[in-house]
């Protein structure tokens, strides 16, 4: 029963994370360039759980079925009768379904995905075999109904594990907040005919250079200080590639599809536009200003195959129905918590009062 409230507390707790993730998504709704974050969690690992008085929980390896789904990174595999398993960072998982794929590395893992959607890599769990660990020299591999890890012809190992009669279940305590993803989704675009608006059609970020050291945004509301330096509405100094963008006089400016500066028919500078693809080291520092943390890992940048829109603004990628929709189902999931927890807190309190009577 204690289990229960330890349970609905996780729920509970992970709920109030996830609103002030969608209120803030709705107090940006106006942010220009704006993306919106995204909880993710993890559940606690899977435990199995035997009948008192049976026999010793053991796990062995049985004939059992198991459904694959190819998909486009890797397998969806399920299975209703016995488990896989998954080393997370609290010991060994028992999952009915997981999704996997061969990683870098080569061994067999779960996987994670960053803000433009995509696997990040070398992330995820191992997915573990009856053998241990499980590595393949190439994607070019396949799961049978059987469980069976099949490369180059032949069987590499099983993934499914199979239990003896007195195990009635598995166990987990909760989930657990794992971290916010940022959905770099494409916002929409509001035409302004102001010539220092600008917004990114596809991947990339502006270059801003801040007192910290350079920064990055969506946000294309520029403007020019009395000197004609460029610079981000909070007037922060936008970099070019040739450094700080000064432009001259009250000629008229023209930003073209590449970035380039253009003003009395010379190209003044370009734009600094980075793109990276390891995207989840971006984040969010406040301001609409995101930071690489890379640590000794450089920023991979493929080269930016957007445009540049001039006269133009991206809006938030927030969608207002979406989520109030998020907001009511979250607080639902909330409320459902605390009548768990009520439901049985009065039945302790039965038992501590009432049944000591008899």
């Amino acid at each position: 029963m204690l289990r229960g409230l330890y349970t609905a507390t996780t729920v509970m707790e992970q709920n109030t994370k996830a609103l002030d993730v969608v209120a803030n998504n709705l107090a940006n709704i106006d942010t220009t360039g704006y993306k919106k974050d995204v909880a993710e969690y993890d559940e606690f690992n899977s435990v199995l759980l035997a009948r008192i008085d049976g026999d010793r929980a053991y796990l062995e390896r049985g004939p059992l079925k198991v459904e694959s789904e190819k998909i486009k990174e890797g397998y969806r595999l399920t299975t209703n009768t016995g488990f896989f398993h998954v080393e997370a960072p609290g010991g060994i998982s028992n999952n009915r379904q997981i999704e996997l794929r061969r990683a870098e590395d080569g061994t067999l893992k779960t996987f994670f995905r960053n803000g433009y959607h995509k696997i990040i890599p070398n992330a995820g769990y191992k997915v573990l075999g009856q053998k241990g660990e499980i590595k393949l020299e190439s994607d070019d591999f396949t799961v049978d109904e059987q469980g069976n890890v099949i490369a180059g012809g032949s069987v590499v190992d099983s993934l499914i594990f199979s239990t003896n009669r007195n195990i009635i279940g598995t166990y987990s305590g909760g989930i657990a907040f794992r971290r916010n993803v940022t959905d770099y989704e494409q916002g929409g675009f509001k035409i302004t005919h102001n010539d220092l608006d600008i917004a990114l059609q596809g991947r990339g970020f502006l270059a801003v250079k801040t007192e910290n050291g350079e920064r990055y945004t969506r946000n294309g509301e520029l403007k020019l200080t009395a000197d004609g330096i460029l610079v981000n509405s909070q007037g922060r100094e936008i970099v070019g590639e040739n450094g700080k963008i000064q432009l001259q006089g009250e000629n008229k400016i023209a930003i073209n599809e590449f970035g380039e500066i253009v003003q009395n028919e010379l190209v003044i500078d370009k734009l600094k536009i980075v793109n990276p693809s390891n995207i989840e080291r971006m984040q969010k520092q406040g301001d609409n200003l995101y930071k690489f943390f890379g640590g000794e890992e450089m920023m991979k940048e493929p080269e930016f195959k957007g445009k540049v829109l001039q006269g133009v603004l991206e809006t938030s990628n927030v969608e207002t129905v979406t989520e109030m929709v998020k907001m009511i189902e979250t607080q639902r999931s909330y409320q459902a918590g605390q009548r768990i927890i009520r439901a049985i807190d009065e039945t302790l309190g039965k038992a501590v009062n009432e049944v000591g009577k008899l």
